[in-house]
């Protein structure tokens, strides 16, 4: 391989792995990206505060975080990073229809890691049999990811199916609601675990200091962008990788196509900052744009107006719980991050053949905005026994293995007038295997009441729209022999040589587990196991 023409598309998560991986192997590689970042008022805002204690925080700029995100009884709508809407902004041109679809793609630096939950799990082997790669194939890759990406979490029951890859720190705190119920569930760790249910803290890609050496403040802000800059941001890694020698940026640019012609490969693309057509030569290209756009443009590249394929997704759903007593020792301002606190794991047939995954989450002051909301002026009569609910009150935020959850088909329509590539048209596909699912996992948790101390709210359950928990791919899966449309096992169609898809469209099932560690590892094994 040519030392000169290595190109990768996309700065998100897979596409920093990609990188890494190359340049590992002494390669130059220029990575092309939209590259829309934080507004500067708030980048300003966000290095004030990541670079000194809690106590010297300007409370304009914790508001300023705070501005815009808003909570209902549905949950939060799209999540916003220091307030900005900016990891979305601009991408609504990429697609046209999209029904009652939850996932959106994104053109900012760093793609959707500006705005994820940090949650960080390797793939069980049991729910990737369909895959023509072994999880045993991706361990020493979740090594290397997780050597950039920080890890959070313990060594505990989780580990017998999730092996942490890494020596996590300990440096998160978590609230009182959820360590209470962490104290009951190992208490009745055999009952449970007779009954196909593993559970331990969270693991989460943030780190244990900044660059300034400074702690998690355990300051409940990170539903709103960690005031220290401490939750796993890809553009982190990208601006350690700027620093190579043998890496090149280059921002502002939109991908419209690509051809192979012979040796080398011609991409078609537009300047954002220039507002003109350019063009780069490349002898091995990877893409890793995101599910969304890595579909629209792969299409187009083939000419495959019209022609549609099938995203898998991981059903995401909100299930309040409830347990029956509060902690004595608990404080609605008491220290602690909001991130996901615990993991709960399913592994039971009658639920499911495939593993259910629930990421727990203690008290959030969203949460009594959401009641405000619900209720109107009553919250303020009702307010003791709001207080008294809020106490007990846990969120269980769950996905399902893609068997288990509905599609979306998306199929490419021809470009428009002017418009700068053609666009996605994208529609669900109803599995009636889901909601059914659901329900059982719900008869599931009610049966292990005595032993959570609680009880499943299920009256009160949110099921989302179909990619909401953007938990999705597999429009180019892979396969050992692979047909139209599928990949190799180094994300390569039948139509090229020198292209290699690197992000979760080469996933050929979604499971339940959290979706970006694998995606990483994955992208980081396509990068290091392609020939020379």
């Amino acid at each position: 391989m040519s030392t000169k023409q290595v190109f990768i598309i996309g700065s998100g998560p897979t596409g920093v792995a990609a990188a890494s991986a190359l340049l590992k192997r002494g390669l130059k590689v220029t990575m092309l990206d939209a590259g829309l970042s934080l507004e500067e008022s708030k980048q300003l805002a966000l290095n004030r505060t990541s670079s000194m204690p809690q106590s010297e925080w300007k409370s304009d700029d914790l508001d300023d975080f705070k501005a815009g995100t808003e909570a209902t009884a549905k949950g939060i709508t799209l999540k916003l990073a220091y307030g900005s809407d900016f990891p979305y902004r601009g991408a609504e041109q990429f697609i046209a229809a999209n029904g009652d679809v939850g996932i959106v793609p994104s053109l900012a630096q760093g793609g959707l890691s500006n705005v994820w939950g940090a949650a960080m799990l390797p793939y069980a082997s049991e729910d990737v049999t369909d895959w023509p790669i072994k999880i045993s194939d991706l361990e020493p890759h979740y090594r290397a990811v997780l050597e950039f990406t920080g890890l959070a979490g313990e060594s505990d029951d989780l580990t017998s199916k999730f092996p942490l890859f890494t020596k996590p720190h300990n440096g998160l705190q978590s609230g009182s609601i959820i360590n209470s119920l962490l104290e009951d569930m190992r208490a009745s760790r055999e009952e449970l675990t007779q009954r196909n249910l593993i559970f331990g803290r969270s693991r989460l890609a943030v780190s244990e200091r900044n660059q300034h050496r400074l702690a998690c403040a355990s300051c409940r802000m990170c539903m709103y962008g960690c005031p220290l800059g401490l939750i796993y941001n890809s553009a982190d890694t990208l601006k350690v990788l700027r620093h190579d020698p043998n890496f090149t940026y280059r921002p502002n640019i939109i991908v419209r196509a690509f051809r192979e012609r012979g040796e080398r490969i011609e991409i078609a693309a537009y300047d954002l900052a220039t507002k003109s057509d350019v063009s780069f030569q490349a002898e091995r290209l990877f893409v890793a744009a995101g599910t969304l756009s890595t579909t629209r443009l792969v299409l187009e590249s083939l000419d495959a107006m019209n022609a549609s394929v099938r995203l898998k997704d991981s059903q995401y759903f909100l299930l309040p719980f409830l347990r029956y007593r509060a902690p004595a020792s608990f404080d609605a301002n008491e220290p602690q991050h909001t991130l996901a606190q615990a993991f709960i794991e399913i592994f039971d047939e009658e639920v499911s053949r495939r593993s259910v995954h629930l990421q727990v989450y203690g008290y959030n002051s969203l949460y009594r905005a959401a009641i405000k909301n619900a209720i109107g002026p009553l919250h303020h009569l009702g307010k003791p026994l709001i207080d008294s609910f809020l106490k007990r009150f846990i969120l269980l935020q769950g996905y399902l293995h893609s068997d288990y959850s509905h599609e979306i088909e998306a199929s490419l329509l021809p470009r428009e007038k002017n418009a700068l590539t053609a666009r996605l048209a994208l529609k669900v596909k109803q599995n009636p295997q889901t909601n059914a699912t659901i329900k059982r996992l719900t008869r599931k948790l009610g049966s292990v009441r005595p032993f959570l101390r609680g009880t499943p709210l299920s009256a009160l359950m949110k099921i989302a729209a179909p990619g909401r928990g953007f938990h999705t791919g597999g429009s180019f899966p892979m396969r050992a022999s692979p047909g139209e449309f599928e990949t190799n096992v180094l994300g390569t169609l039948s139509d090229f040589r020198r292209v290699h898809i690197v992000d979760s469209s080469v996933f050929p099932s979604i499971t339940a587990s959290t979706i970006t560690l694998t995606a990483m590892a994955n992208a980081h094994r396509i990068a290091t196991e392609i020939s020379a």
